[in-house]
């Protein structure tokens, strides 16, 4: 085992360990930080070979113990692949040059590391080049690797979502593209909408992109407002929860860009700071419209009540009901790109609260 190996291994292995053993135990914030703690073990682990050697070994050793082990894996791996086929006195060779490379490799001497790796890769060209893989082999199989991992990333751990109506301004604006953590609510199946299990609870005022429940095929982001056991009522503009109205506080009014059909428009709302628990989140109210209340109701287990913070042009739970906690698909995290009318470069990389 070489150094190099060594100080990657435990890249790799640290990373892991401090990962999942944190997994279970931080926040949904922390969780997504483990995951990607994990990731980068593996990308490192797989990426440092090289960087590390050549600080251990030297630029030219490091090359040539580079050269000499990759030969010694190919030529060991065609040898198991044609060993039947082969007769006694080539097996001999082939095993008596193997060996000289490992020695070499393992003494780490330039010399005989370049000469046991051209011998061995010549014996290795004569008898066992029918066992080799297809050229093509080696442009498909680092795509197909970096694929899974991009699926995977995308299926457990992080996807990204662009926003496709105005409920959520002035949070969310419509065309802006969101990433959002799935290491939050619940582990799905990916591109089934269908929850494993369960590896957190949401909190009043996250913003939570879910399935809608009328048409499995839709995902709806919006903000929690009340938790299974919680009452709720919303009367005059005002939310209930528990019998008491979320504070809030007049901070003035402001113009914002929606889309009606394929039409922008702009529209002038009144602002308001509101908190929920320890959420403290703006919402907006057109003055010019007014929404029905909502009746006092408690909410069942396994459900939430959510709504959008554009109050009098959302589509919420006021309207279509209660979302079974098996449908949450995330947390949202921050906005990577926001475009609608005009690009919105202040809003780049910037958290959603």
């Amino acid at each position: 085992m070489t150094a190099s190996f060594k100080v990657r291994w435990a890249i790799l292995a640290s990373s892991v360990i401090i990962g999942v053993g944190l997994l279970f135990f931080l926040d949904d914030t922390g969780r997504f930080y483990c995951a990607l703690s994990i990731i980068s073990g593996i990308i490192c682990y797989y990426l440092s070979e090289g960087f590390i050697d050549r600080l251990i070994y030297g630029e030219k050793l490091a090359l040539a113990m580079k050269d000499g082990a990759a030969a010694l894996k190919e030529s060991k791996k065609l040898f198991a692949k044609a060993e039947k086929s082969l007769s006694k006195e080539t097996k001999a060779s082939i095993n008596q040059k193997q060996e000289e490379l490992q020695a070499a490799l393992k003494a780490h001497e330039l010399n005989r590391i370049r000469v046991a790796g051209e011998e061995l890769t010549k014996l290795s060209d004569k008898h066992l080049s029918a066992q080799k893989k297809a050229a093509w082999r080696d442009i498909f199989d680092p795509i197909a690797i970096a694929v899974l991992l991009a699926l995977l990333l995308r299926g457990f751990i992080l996807e990204a979502f662009e926003i496709p109506s105005g409920s959520m301004i002035p949070t969310l604006y419509v065309g802006d593209k969101i990433f959002v953590n799935k290491l939050v609510y619940n582990v799905r199946i990916p591109f089934f909408n269908h929850s494993l299990f369960k590896i957190g609870e949401p909190k009043r005022g996250d913003v939570a992109v879910f399935v809608y429940p009328h048409n499995p095929s839709d995902n709806f982001v919006k903000r929690v407002i009340a938790l299974p056991g919680d009452t709720v009522e919303v009367k005059n503009d005002f939310v209930y929860v528990n019998g008491k109205a979320l504070p809030r506080r007049n901070i003035g009014s402001a113009k914002y860009w929606d889309l009606l059909g394929e039409k922008w428009y702009e529209n002038q709302y009144s602002s308001f700071e509101e908190r929920n628990d320890e959420a403290v989140y703006t919402v907006i109210q057109d003055p010019l419209r007014m929404r029905s209340d909502y009746a006092k109701h408690t909410i069942p287990d396994g459900h939430i009540f959510v709504m959008g913070d554009n109050r009098d042009n959302s589509s919420d739970s006021r309207e279509w009901g209660l979302v079974p906690m098996e449908n949450l698909v995330g947390k949202s995290m921050f906005i990577w790109w926001s475009k609608g009318p005009g690009l919105h470069k202040e809003r780049f990389f910037t958290w959603v609260d």
